[in-house]
């Protein structure tokens, strides 16, 4: 597996070969040093994924949003996310969003009740039958462990 190098590492490689031109090679070498001491490390998701502007990110509730810019303060980063079904922009602490949507048995069922009703199933009604049964009770199920139960990604 081939490391990948640092930019600051590249324009250092590149220095030892300008050595006729030594005040360029200081100046690169100089920039090559702020970089190092100037870039930080993007966030991560709760799932430990980096986050870049332009990422599709979930809220813990399920909420689709899109990074729209990332802030840092001194030892903290705020992610912007724009929800576009909401018309809204907020920031998010980058430890309560990721990359994958969170599962769930509401979600679960949610998603064989929509099944369920966009297939066509004209000639086996049973089979509808029976899988609007199962999401109803996937949702019972759900509400007896509590709307707190923890969802299959945590």
């Amino acid at each position: 597996m081939k490391k990948t190098m640092k930019i600051s590492d590249e324009i250092r490689e590149w220095c030892k070969w300008c050595a006729e031109h030594s005040a360029a090679r200081d100046s690169l070498c100089k920039l090559a040093n702020r970089i190092d001491n100037e870039m930080v490390e993007l966030p991560r998701d709760r799932d430990g994924d980096v986050i870049h502007i332009g990422d599709t990110m979930y809220t813990a509730d399920g909420r689709k949003a899109h990074v729209v810019g990332i802030h840092f303060i001194p030892s903290k980063a705020y992610i912007g996310l724009e929800f576009p079904s909401l018309g809204i922009t907020a920031d998010y602490i980058p430890h309560c969003i990721a990359h994958e949507h969170p599962d769930s048995l509401e979600r679960i069922a949610d998603e064989l009740q929509e099944w369920s009703e966009t297939v066509d199933v004209a000639d086996n009604r049973e089979i509808f039958d029976h899988v609007a049964e199962f999401a109803d009770r996937i949702r019972k199920l759900a509400k007896k462990e509590g709307e707190n139960s923890p969802s299959v990604t945590e």
